[in-house]
């Protein structure tokens, strides 16, 4: 809340592990979640651990608290100045793999298009021009890491290696945030947590 963000994108897997009880529960969280404040919207997409728990519940919390869940949804948004912007989401593929026909559709190449997903593995199904930036999470920058930040495993599901924070396929920007918490093992070196703040003209 320092940086006074106009907007906040959440990037998923807000439940910890693989089982309920591993988890935080969505009431508890919630007392976090409602500190968060964005003139122009907060938004949430949903990541493979919060299908683990429930990805409803999460939904409901968030819901509760002026926080928009995403879901495979496309917006128009209105901003300041009579500006536009596109924000799109991708759902979550792990136990089910997305299909081409769930992919966003851009509204108008004037309207400026930014597409969010948990997984960054959604990247080479993209044709290009679809977005002007995706931004995703999920491989926390490999979370134990050479010095320099060098990743030593792959997290990526479909074995795309990626550079952290910035990448591009197809011709299409994309910005991977190693995010706040640990998988599997709760140890990170040479992968500090990080927020992102982006400033876009």
């Amino acid at each position: 809340m320092e940086a006074r963000p106009d907007m906040i994108f959440l990037l998923g897997d807000y439940a910890n592990g693989h089982t309920r009880e591993s988890s935080m529960a969505p009431e508890t969280a919630r007392e976090y979640f409602k500190m968060l404040k964005a003139p122009l919207g907060i938004f949430a997409v949903q990541g493979n651990h919060d299908q683990y728990y429930g990805w409803n519940l999460w939904r409901n919390m968030f819901s509760g608290l002026g926080i928009l869940p995403m879901w495979n949804d496309s917006l128009l948004l209105y901003l300041p100045g009579g500006r536009e912007l596109q924000l799109s989401s991708v759902r979550d593929d792990y136990h089910l793999r997305i299909r081409p026909e769930e992919l966003p559709l851009r509204f108008s190449p004037d309207i400026p298009h930014i597409l969010l997903s948990h997984v960054p593995d959604i990247f080479p199904l993209l044709a290009p021009g679809t977005a002007d930036l995706v931004i995703s999470a999920h491989t926390h920058g490999g979370q134990i890491c050479l010095p320099g930040g060098r990743a030593l495993a792959n997290i990526s599901r479909e074995k795309v290696k990626f550079s952290y924070p910035w990448s591009q396929l197809n011709g299409t920007p994309f910005l991977i945030t190693r995010g706040l918490g640990c998988s599997v093992l709760p140890l990170r070196f040479c992968c500090p947590p990080e927020i992102i703040v982006l400033e876009i003209q």
